[in-house]
This record gives structure tokens, sequence and C-alpha cells, in this order.
């Protein structure tokens, strides 16, 4: 009896294993997760270099993890035990109080940033930049976590940034301090500030620029309520609730050039907001270069910015005093320095969340 229960065993096993095989190599593969709102291993490298150095199986493993047959049904079913099994954290997510969820404050190695921080340095310098460091989640809402998760490596990661960076504007402590009075500074859902979090930011900004703020509205415009970020789709979680996005300062009067060679006359698309990333809305999300200037010709001195996703909701803001020349070094193919040559800008800003420079090779464009 016992060798016949083995047996089945064995093939439900071989059974299972072939049909999940089978669905992995007929399913065509989706290069995108709209849940995760992340691009997905959806190719194989095949080459023998590939293969004698191990990357072929490294990419085998992740291939099957992404593209695993009803993916978002497995992960939601994990999310559902971690948290009955009163867990905190599920796939590199923390699950805070009132609805909070960021990603968990851990870091590998650190070289790659030293790299970033020494070519930011030199850069500024060259050009007398100003630099603003988004902070992570997990420091803005740390009120929000169980006190048993520690910050204390992302704190020694902005503080790494303080000493090598003399013009840093530090946004880490403002936020905290109006997360901390009840305003909504970060989403609940998402890895990005809130736009009344980028006018701290903006602040911050004006302060080291010498430039005087545009108050905000007091009553901004609630454009969506029902805006679940990439947080929320990397945890799993049921049940989350939504983030409203409000816009605190108006976006028109302006002429935006897009590098794909479109013009608008906003800052803001509405049209994202029925999208799955809702944050789209700002500045149509990330591109390799838009040009922002008035719409009635008038002459402005020139910014050039050079920025991630957290500069986004901040451009209407820096709009208000500056034509903006932004560029994305993760998509523009062109010599900065040969831009800011042709351009001849009155002041370059560098807007960056700190986990874009802990993890981004392409700071050493910079230097280039």
């Amino acid at each position: 009896m016992k060798r016949f229960s083995d047996i089945l065993f064995l093939f439900l096993c071989f059974s299972l294993s072939v049909a999940v095989g089978g669905l992995l190599i007929l399913s065509p593969p989706k290069p995108f997760s709209e849940r995760e709102n992340r691009v997905l291993c959806h190719s194989l490298d095949l080459s023998g270099r590939a293969l004698l150095s191990g990357r072929l199986a490294e990419d085998i493993s992740l291939y099957c993890s992404d593209q695993f047959p009803s993916r978002p049904l497995f992960t939601e079913t994990k999310a559902r035990c971690e948290l009955l099994l009163m867990r905190l954290e599920n796939n590199g997510v923390l699950f805070g109080k009132d609805g909070y969820t960021v990603l968990s404050p851990t870091y590998g190695d650190l070289s790659l940033y030293r790299k970033n921080l020494a070519a930011i340095s030199e850069f500024s310098e060259e050009y007398n930049a100003c630099v603003c460091f988004a902070p992570r989640g997990a420091e803005v809402a740390a009120s929000a976590l169980p006190r048993i998760y520690s910050c204390s490596a992302l704190d020694t990661t902005f503080d790494m940034a303080l000493s090598a960076l003399p013009r840093l504007i530090d946004t880490r402590a403002p936020l905290v301090s109006a997360f901390d009075r009840g305003e909504q500074v970060w989403f609940r859902s998402d890895h990005h500030w809130t736009q009344l979090g980028a006018y701290y930011g903006y602040l911050g900004i004006c302060s080291a620029m010498g430039l005087s703020p545009t108050p905000r509205a007091t009553v901004p415009e609630t454009v969506t309520e029902d805006f679940l970020g990439s947080v929320y789709s990397r945890s799993g979680r049921l049940g989350a609730i939504p983030d409203k996005i409000e816009l605190y300062t108006p976006s028109d009067h302006l002429v935006v050039n897009y590098d794909r060679g479109e013009e608008h006359t906003s800052l803001y698309f509405r049209e994202r907001l029925s999208g799955k990333d809702k944050y789209l809305c700002f500045a149509d999300g990330n591109h390799g270069h838009l040009g922002v200037y008035p719409d009635d010709g008038a002459k402005k001195e020139t910014l050039v910015i050079i920025k991630d996703s957290f500069a986004n909701p901040l451009l209407p803001f820096l709009a208000e005093h500056f034509a903006l020349e932004v560029y994305d070094l993760r998509y523009f193919s062109g010599s900065i320095r040969a831009e800011l040559e042709r351009l001849r800008p009155s002041g370059v800003l560098l807007i960056f969340g700190i986990d874009t420079a802990v993890t981004d090779p392409s700071f050493a464009s910079l230097l280039r």
C-alpha cells in the first residue's frame, strides 16, 4: 500500500511539473505586469557566453518566477497567508498602520552608490548644481511602522549623501515632521511622495537657490481617490486603502515639448488617471527630455533639471520661476555636458529618490 501511495505521489508531482512546464512553454510571455507595475523577464539569452557565466541559469529561474501561470493568484494567496500568520512583511514590503505599505529598508552592496555619489559630487562642483534627494517611504512613514523594523541602514545611506554632497538639500527632516503632523506627504500604496510632499522638496530648493516660493493651494484639487501604486502591487495585499491624488498648483499657461515630438499645454495628464499607474498624471511619466516654457513667449531664465520620477510632481512649482529643460539619464541618449554647453542655463538642479542613487548605474553619464 505504501509503495502504491509513493508511486501515486511521484506521478502527481511529475504530472504537475509537466503541466506547469507545458504552460510556461506554450503561453506567450508577458513583457509587463500591470498589477506589479514592472517589466517582467520575458526573454532568455541562449548564447554560450550566458551558459558558461551562469547567467542563463539565473535568467531561467527569474523567467519561471515572472511567467509562472496564474502568478497574481499565488502572490495574493501568499500575502494572505503572511497576514494570517501575523507577519507584517511580504515580498519586500512592510505593512504599517493606517494602510501604509512601504518597501523594506534594506540595501545590499553600496559600491555603486559610492561611485554615483562621487560622480554627482564632481558634476555638481563643476556646474555649481544643487542636489535634492527624496528619502524612502520607510524613513518618512517610520512612525507608522512596527518598531521592530529599523531604518538605521537608510539613515546611514542618507548621511553618506549629506557628507559627500555639500549642496545636498535635506528633505528628510521636513517630510518626517509633516508626516508625523498628519499631513499626506507620502502615498500609502506607492514609493513616491505626494504633490504635497513634493512641495516640501520645492521649499528646500527655493531656500538653496534663493527663490521666493509660490504659495500652494489651501484647498487642493482632488483628481482621483482610487490610486493603488507600485508598492501595493508588489505586496500582494488585498483590501488596501486607496490613495487620493491631489494637485496643489495649476499647470496651465505652458508649452511642454516632449522628446517624441508632442506638444502639450500642461504638466498634468489627466487622461492617465483612467489607467493603472495614475502617478503618470504628473508630466506623463519619464521621458529622456522635455522642455517647459511660458506660453506667452515671456523670457525666463533657464533651469536644467536632471531627475527621476520624484521630480515629476515638482515641475509645476519650478515652472513658476524658470523655463525648464528636463533630462532623465535613464532615457536620454545624448550628452548632458553638450546640452549644458548649448543652453548656458542660469542654474542646474538634480532631483532623485535616494533609492535611484543607490541602484542606478546611469549617473556615470554625468562625467561623459
